[in-house]
């Protein structure tokens, strides 16, 4: 496939570890997502499939056989627990990566889907990935994504449970959590990070609720959105 490799570019997973805790929680079965929403299937429509389709973050690939269009569909994660599963999606090639290192070629993708992964690190992790997002994106090509605003209820959970390792990122290390990171964006944080895309339907919407957050008292609420890139 074309979009592998970037010469020079390995996996970027360096560090053991790196996804130990989302490895033990689709170990567990406690991340029990395993299909997208109306919601999302309705804004990779109106974006419009072109070329090679990137799921970042894809998890157990829930995403990975519900939108056909030209070009390869590739899904990468960090948890090789996750690919596991994501594997056995038909037509998909998976790769273990991290977001902030991806091994592709510039200009690679015609479409790339950020959907409930791209704010599980600090917002360091966060800027670096957006920057590859843009490397690997055509130009004008679309960026569908999602976050987690700083008033969803995980925010408020962590504030009151979570460590606090950086402004508005926390460690949640109580079960059924495992450790992992959550950064949480306010709406000017959310455009200064991506003031080089074109944002367009920038809104708040409640997602459904894995087994994480079920029970916790709040909405579940995130920034939803479609990016261009120029």
């Amino acid at each position: 496939m074309r979009v592998l490799h970037r010469v020079g570019r390995g996996t970027g997973l360096n560090r053991p570890g790196d996804a130990s805790a989302w490895d033990a929680m689709f170990a567990s079965g406690t991340y029990d997502l395993t299909r997208e929403s109306p919601l999302l299937v309705g804004l990779l429509s109106r974006a419009g499939r072109a070329g090679a389709f990137l799921d970042l973050g894809c998890g157990l690939g829930r995403n990975l056989a519900a939108f056909p269009g030209p070009g390869p569909v590739v899904g990468v994660d960090a948890s090789a627990r996750a690919l596991s599963g994501a594997r056995t999606r038909p037509g998909a090639l998976c790769v273990r990566a991290l977001m902030t290192r991806l091994p592709f070629r510039d200009a690679s993708f015609g479409t790339v889907l950020a959907w409930r992964s791209l704010y599980l690190q600090d917002a360091a992790g966060i800027r670096a990935t957006v920057a590859e997002i843009l490397r690997v994106l055509a130009p004008g090509g679309v960026l569908v994504c999602s976050l987690r605003s700083e008033e969803n209820l995980l925010a408020r959970h962590a504030r009151a449970h979570g460590l606090a390792v950086s402004p508005g990122t926390w460690v949640l290390p109580d079960p059924p959590f495992s450790g992992a990171t959550y950064h949480f964006l306010p709406e000017p944080e959310l455009r200064e990070i991506f003031s080089g895309f074109i944002l367009t339907d920038l809104r708040r919407e409640e997602l459904s609720h894995t087994a994480l957050t079920r029970n916790l008292p709040g909405k579940n609420e995130f920034w939803v959105f479609t990016a261009k890139k120029p």
